[in-house]
């Protein structure tokens, strides 16, 4: 397996950590009576059918884009440096041609998320935020590239159970309190919208609210 891959699973067993350390303090809150049970599962139903439609336009040169790339070159070869099977076969002197911004660019790249470090080269390497690209990389790895477009509402899911958990913790240990303050973030239109989006900020609100339930924060 590679190495990149061992990182990438690592990431998702950190979420999978969290998740359970969430679950398992707001199980009396769940899963206290039959009531609460059913309404619990009528809601993510709901959710899951508003969140599990992503944006499905891609827009060049834009960070969502560059992300899923990245995901995609790593998954598809097992690694974060590669020989392009493309700049292999143009002659080093018309290489800059085919980059992106050409040749007066600061940096080599052939599509703005991926670095050529030598021209004369046709090795490409990781440069552009490689984090949020490893975690999507494990689903383009085991369910394809589409599987990348429902991470973010995945986690825009999750970042509600996380502010219920932190609103029990700080505002008192009330089922009411916690879905309270889930349901104004998850039905916030801009969450709403962004979620389905390729924006890294989700799994970074993820990690920072999970932390923020610890004294003195």
């Amino acid at each position: 397996m590679a190495l990149f891959l061992i990182f990438s699973i690592l990431l998702w067993i950190l979420v999978g950590i969290i998740v359970i350390a969430v679950a398992r303090n707001m199980s009396i809150a769940i899963f206290g009576r039959p009531w609460q049970r059913m309404l619990v599962i009528t809601l993510f139903l709901l959710l899951l059918w508003v969140y599990a439609r992503p944006h499905n336009d891609i827009t060049a040169g834009q960070d969502g884009p560059a992300y899923l790339h990245c995901a995609a070159e790593y998954a598809r070869h097992g690694q974060l440096s590669y020989s392009d099977e493309m700049l292999k076969m143009v002659n080093p002197e018309f290489r800059s041609e085919f980059l992106y911004r050409g040749h007066k660019s600061s940096y080599l790249t052939k599509f703005g998320s991926l670095l050529l470090p030598d021209i004369k080269n046709d090795k490409i390497q990781t440069w552009f935020q490689v984090a949020p690209s490893l975690l999507l990389a494990v689903p383009a790895k085991l369910f394809g590239n589409q599987s990348i477009l429902y991470v973010m509402p995945l986690f825009g899911l999750l970042n509600g159970l996380v502010i219920a958990f932190l609103a029990m913790t700080v505002l008192g240990k009330s089922w009411r309190v916690g879905w309270s303050a889930a349901l104004l973030y998850w039905l916030n239109p801009l969450v709403v919208w962004h979620a389905r989006a390729l924006r890294p900020e989700f799994v970074a609100s993820f990690l920072l609210w999970h932390h923020c339930k610890t004294p003195p924060y």
